[in-house]
């Protein structure tokens, strides 16, 4: 994501003049893109987070993460921000959610492993041993 942050925010008018080459469009689309895909390299560590939950078998909570991104952060961003900043915070309010979504994600992950430690469940789960061809004694 980071790869894919710096050629989108290097190249960004040659990525739009792909599809256009109007000047005004340009100067709309351009700080547009740079700044909607400001938090780009959040976005990859927010879905790990929620992927967790699912492998975790807590559907509930990786519901709720996937959701806080677009409902509870991204749509009162898009309706404030634009208030305040103009057309910047149209644009802003897309990364804003990222990094918030990421922060509850990590900060929500960081808790479940806390109470998974504090109640033993992974001190419960044996590693089998590697096989390594010889035989024990019984």
């Amino acid at each position: 994501m980071g790869v894919a942050l710096m050629v989108l925010e290097i190249f960004a008018p040659e990525i739009i003049g792909i599809f256009s080459a109007d000047p005004e469009l340009m100067a709309v689309a351009v700080p547009a893109m740079r700044i909607t895909m400001a938090a780009l390299v959040f976005v990859g560590p927010a879905i790990l987070c929620v992927t967790t939950f699912q492998g975790l078998s807590k559907g509930k909570d990786a519901l709720v993460l996937s959701l806080a991104r677009q409902f509870i952060f991204f749509v009162p961003l898009l309706l404030v921000l634009p208030r305040i900043l103009g057309i910047n915070g149209v644009w802003m309010s897309l990364p804003i959610s990222d990094i918030l979504s990421f922060l509850v994600a990590g900060l929500w992950l960081f808790r479940e492993y806390k109470l998974q430690q504090r109640t033993g469940v992974w001190s419960g789960i044996t590693v089998p041993e590697a096989d390594t061809g010889t035989k024990h004694p019984s």
